[in-house]
């Protein structure tokens, strides 16, 4: 009984070791998984029972599975790593789901290393192979399904890596061109993390100054350096070894620095009329200057001007839709050289009324996928299923814009108001685009929708295919609804990636019909309808619309 005793405290502390234990790099398992014996430094809690059919790498047992929230595979390692590879297989995953790669330094705090969700999703089939970087202060890393829609997580084939000897890359890469008494510039990169530079050099022998400072190589050729081809090396070290990378550059004959101008912010340009354009000119080298510049067609109503740097240009109404051109000229000793802009003005939209909600998405945070978040726009809090678009591909006003996709794992809700409009909604005015090069056909079609309940009974009030302009158009639809209600743009699958820009959007408030449409409400006629027209009779009793109007009898009534 005592020899059985001591045994079971053996056999009990030696899993204990090798569940405290670390792997050594690099470290590599591939299954089986669910109730074996996992490598030192190797633990998992959850997994699915039992391991899944499929061997995604076709090494060793099958693939794991996570099937719950909360499910992971974690593993510790004694040294610095370099890159963790892995396969992943979903089953029959949909929805919105969260699953995570992570890294830690000490096991507590975790930073992400890849989110997969619906917007970055696992693929149902096949499997596929992923390798990401991971900093060389991390001791753990572990695979999490962190939150659950429908289906599973597969994982198979994991390796984490250990630091390799650095690599040296070039930017310009291959061999590039240097003309003689101009300044060449290249970056230099080292990797991985913890490697550095050794040396450097360059052969043949150069007669112009040359340098390798934080990351960026400086050549400017001199006249002896015409017509020959330089190779330059780098070396760079760490723990593991040393690696010499190397470039070449040709020096060819001198070119005249004239000067060089550039537009801030970046092209496109687009505003609507009665709104400014502002943008900074950028002239180089040293010694570079700005003679003069122009604004065509200048049969334009607003106002421009060029104080110092800083462009302006007012808009007037009388001034859209149209493009005008803005040429900067600028000179130095060697020459000169023209800029240009081009700048379109939209046609010209009435202010909105008194009480307007308007959306111009300028104060919206960086958001560069589809998921569905929660986001404040101009004071209101909305969810948002799409992207603020700051792309030059980007139809937009000014700097940002909505960028709308049709995916089948994106949410159909593009963008919906999390409180009611409470003064009503008399009409939506907004402009819309095709996104970039994405052409025509197949575009998302867009609905304007209301409700006053957020969870259902939806109404329709308009629809429109975003396919119908590559550039930004302006459309109005009137709703008439003088109850608080909620707004959402939804945009149905269409069985393509197809992307659309939204731009400016404005709610106005409900306002009350005067006049003849208020006669015509009155006596239950629907403005616009068949028959409702001034000089139309809808009763057909001989007496015109307008008469009935003047005198204030009913335009439905036959005497």
């Amino acid at each position: 009984m005592k020899n059985a005793t001591i045994w079971s405290w053996v056999v009990l502390l030696a899993i204990a070791l090798n569940a405290a234990g670390q792997a050594s790099l690099p470290t590599f398992y591939s299954g089986p998984w669910k109730g074996a014996t996992l490598p030192t430094g190797w633990t998992a809690n959850g997994l699915r029972s039992p391991d899944y059919s499929d061997n995604y790498d076709g090494v060793d047992g099958n693939a794991a599975g996570l099937d719950s929230a909360g499910d992971w595979i974690q593993i510790n390692f004694s040294s610095a790593p370099s890159t963790v590879s892995y396969w992943l297989k979903g089953n029959s995953l949909s929805g919105e789901y969260t699953m995570k790669v992570q890294e830690s330094s000490d096991g507590s705090s975790w930073t992400d290393v890849a989110v997969f969700n619906s917007s970055n999703q696992i693929p149902n089939s096949p499997a596929k192979s992923y390798t990401n970087n991971l900093l060389t202060a991390s001791r753990y890393v572990q695979f999490i399904y962190v939150s659950k829609a429908s289906g599973n997580v597969g994982v198979d084939g994991v390796r984490i890596a250990g630091p390799s000897v650095p690599s040296v890359s070039f930017s310009p890469n291959g061999t590039t061109n240097a003309p003689v008494s101009n300044l060449f510039t290249m970056a230099v990169s080292i990797s991985p993390a913890g490697s550095g530079q050794k040396s450097w050099g360059m052969t043949p022998a150069y007669s112009g100054a040359a340098s390798l400072t934080g990351g960026t190589f400086s050549f400017t050729p001199a006249a002896a350096d015409n017509g020959k081809t330089f190779t330059v090396s780098v070396v760079a070290t760490n723990s593991i070894g040393t690696t010499t990378g190397t470039t070449t550059i040709a020096v060819t004959p001198y070119v005249a620095p004239v000067p060089k101008i550039s537009f801030s912010p970046a092209a496109p340009y687009s505003i609507m009329a009665t709104y400014t354009q502002k943008l900074g000119v950028g002239v180089s080298p040293a010694g570079s200057g700005i003679s003069g510049w122009t604004l065509l067609p200048s049969n334009y109503a607003g106002t421009a001007s060029l104080s110092g740097t800083n462009f302006t240009f007012v808009a007037a109404q009388t001034d859209g839709p149209s493009s005008y051109v803005f040429s900067v000229v600028a000179t130095n000793v060697y020459g000169a050289t023209t800029g240009t802009a081009v700048i379109s003005v939209s046609a010209y939209v009435e202010p909105p009324p008194a009480g307007s909600v308007i959306v111009d998405f300028e104060d919206a945070p960086d958001k560069t996928t589809y998921s569905t978040t929660t986001n404040t726009l101009s004071g209101r809090s909305w969810l948002v299923g799409s992207v603020f678009g700051t792309l030059a591909n980007d139809k937009k006003f000014d700097l940002k814009a909505l960028r709308v996709r049709c995916n089948a794992g994106d949410n159909e809700v593009k963008l919906c108001s999390l409180t009611p409009i409470a003064a009503g909604i008399n009409e939506v005015s907004l402009w819309f685009a095709s996104y970039g090069n994405d052409g025509t056909n197949e575009m998302p079609q867009i609905s304007i929708e209301i409700s006053t309940n957020l969870d259902d009974g939806w109404i329709t009030v308009d629809t429109f295919d975003t396919g119908a302009s590559t550039s930004l158009v302006y459309r109005t639809t009137a709703v008439n609804v003088r109850e608080p209600v909620y707004f959402r743009l939804r945009a149905p699958q269409a069985g393509s990636d197809k992307r659309a820009n939204v731009d400016n959007i404005t709610i106005s408030p409900y306002a009350a019909p005067t006049g003849y449409d208020a006669f015509l409400l009155k006596y239950n006629a629907t403005p616009g309808d068949p028959g409702t027209g001034p000089t139309e009779d809808l009763d057909g009793d001989g007496i015109s619309n307008t008469n009935e109007f003047i005198a204030d009898t009913n335009p439905f009534l036959i005497p």
